[in-house]
């Protein structure tokens, strides 16, 4: 037999031929006179053949197009009957994907161990936190669903639907154990580590005292193997912990008013012009919504309480300050930029005159300004009187680069009910929630010849590489907490509830470490600053 696609392929190559010198032409039209078709008949259905194919490729190139043009997260959200319960009750709707996401997994999770389903599981999360509000429950977070979800009410929520923990209890027997249970699994670790060469050492018929300096050589490095075989395991058997988000869509509102601070020094009149543009670029990859900037400067210390270029130096950071706020002028008559600069005091322990207490005290003293306190040491507060309702802080260093919307995001991460600071009066700390912030801090990339030997080897990945950056904190993700190394978002009113009259004067330097126990820092490594 012949097929189609033969036949008219040869019927072509031999149109113009002659039938009387080229006998194919002849067999081939006797072969269709057997099989009841002319070779017209043929080419004609093979052309139809060929351009039905060719709509149906394009019609399946078209329609795959049109599938990845879908925004398939706002479809299945759309059709998702616990999306629809979750919206009735809380800020579910005004919370970012991943977050909302992050509530869907939980109902997947305690549906697979319960009797429910999970339209079912959502009723009863909104109406728990509907219980938790009427009864005038002070604890805000409680009357979010997501508190019974993910947060502190998890528990007895399980015990409520009859959840069976399966391939859990594990996992949270080892989060129960808290710091005792991670430390013994470190020594435990490293006792194995060091158990292993000191064997081999005794069967070579090595002992007494060199024995015991090979042990004592070998207890830090055993040490360190431990500790990042253990927090391999953590992060790999936990995976990383998010921390739950509003959007803010519309940028951040008026009721979360932020202002990012650049503590620093006024050194040199290049250097002030080089920090009111770093102001600048803040605001430009950040320009949505009530955040404002305040350059929080000091002069350098001196043996002297002013110095010859103290007013010139003061002068240049104030018109500079200025010129950004006719270029970029604030909403409702508010400055959009501030120069809050401190005068120098005298240090007995340092004998020197300096700024009280350095960078821990111009944060301080900021809290206690932007409260209206008139005792502070601020000699420069402003053109015009500061907002008096700043929630948020952003504190960042001068050498501190921004993405777009990262003050956005980290104000939704803040202003998420889980995440409020609850202050414990007794202890004067945050034991829920969280007072702090820190995102992820990534140094930046050398540029040819520029970058340090300390910047070249410490800089991250290059590359496009997507998966490179994501990481895990082992105390983030096992105890709920990460550490405050001084570039973030702190709520002004439990940060400085937290921390009065902790520090005597004098007595601190390095102080993100202790601010972050006291004001419970957390850390959200998918925001990001360079």
């Amino acid at each position: 037999p012949l097929s189609d696609g033969f036949t008219v392929q040869l019927l072509q190559r031999l149109r113009e031929q002659d039938p009387v010198t080229t006998p194919a032409v002849g067999w081939l039209e006797r072969r269709l006179a057997e099989k009841g078709t002319t070779p017209d008949d043929m080419v004609r259905a093979d052309h139809q053949l060929q351009g039905a194919a060719n709509v149906t490729v394009r019609n399946i190139i078209t329609s795959m197009r049109l599938v990845s043009d879908i925004d398939w997260a706002a479809l299945f959200e759309a059709m998702s009957p616990v999306d629809e319960i979750l919206r009735e009750h809380g800020v579910f709707a005004d919370m970012d994907f991943s977050t909302r996401n992050l509530y869907r997994n939980a109902l997947e999770q305690i549906a697979r161990g319960a009797a429910l389903s999970e339209p079912d599981i959502a009723r009863r999360a909104v109406a728990a936190a509907a219980t938790d509000a009427r009864s005038g429950d002070e604890d805000l977070r409680r009357h979010e669903p997501g508190y019974h979800l993910i947060g502190g009410g998890r528990r007895a929520f399980e015990r409520s639907v009859g959840f069976r923990t399966r391939g859990l209890t594990l996992r949270r027997r080892f989060v129960h154990a808290g710091i005792s249970g991670y430390v013994a699994c470190v020594a435990a670790t490293a006792a194995i580590v060091l158990m292993l060469p000191i064997m081999g050492l005794w069967f070579l018929g090595i002992r007494g005292w060199p024995m015991l300096a090979m042990v004592l050589a070998g207890i830090l490095p055993a040490l360190d193997v431990a500790l990042l075989l253990v927090n391999r395991l953590i992060t790999g058997g936990f995976g990383a912990t998010l921390v739950p988000g509003l959007s803010l869509r519309q940028g951040v509102p008026s009721h979360l008013r932020t202002m990012v601070v650049m503590p620093t020094l006024l050194t040199t009149e290049a250097a002030i012009e080089e920090h009111i543009e770093r102001l600048e670029v803040h605001h430009l990859s950040n320009p949505d919504g009530a955040i404002h900037f305040a350059l929080l400067s000091d002069w350098t210390d001196a043996l002297e309480e002013s110095l010859p270029d103290d007013a010139a130096l003061l002068e240049t950071a104030r018109a500079g300050i200025a010129r950004l706020n006719l270029r970029h002028p604030g909403d409702d008559g508010i400055d959009r930029f501030f120069l809050l600069h401190r005068h120098r005091g005298w240090n007995a322990a340092q004998r020197r005159w300096i700024g009280w207490e350095r960078k821990r005290g111009k944060l301080h003293e900021l809290n206690r300004l932007l409260r209206g306190s008139g005792d502070t040491t601020f000699i420069e507060a402003a053109a015009r009187p500061l907002p008096a309702d700043v929630r948020y802080v952003v504190t960042l260093d001068s050498d501190t680069r921004l993405p777009r919307d990262a003050v956005v995001r980290l104000v939704g991460k803040m202003a998420h009910p889980l995440n409020r600071p609850h202050l414990d009066v007794g202890m004067g700390r945050v034991v829920e929630g969280y007072g702090v912030l820190q995102p992820r801090v990534t140094p930046s990339l050398p540029v040819g010849t520029e970058g340090s030997m300390f910047q070249r080897i410490f800089s991250s990945h290059s590359g496009i590489d997507p998966y490179a950056s994501a990481v895990s904190d082992v105390y983030q993700d096992l105890f709920g907490e990460g550490s405050y190394s001084g570039k973030g978002i702190y709520d002004v009113d439990a940060f400085e509830t937290a921390l009065q009259g902790r520090v005597p004067d004098s007595t601190m330097l390095s102080h993100d470490l202790f601010e972050g126990i006291f004001a419970r820092a957390g850390l959200v490594s998918d925001i990001e600053v360079v």
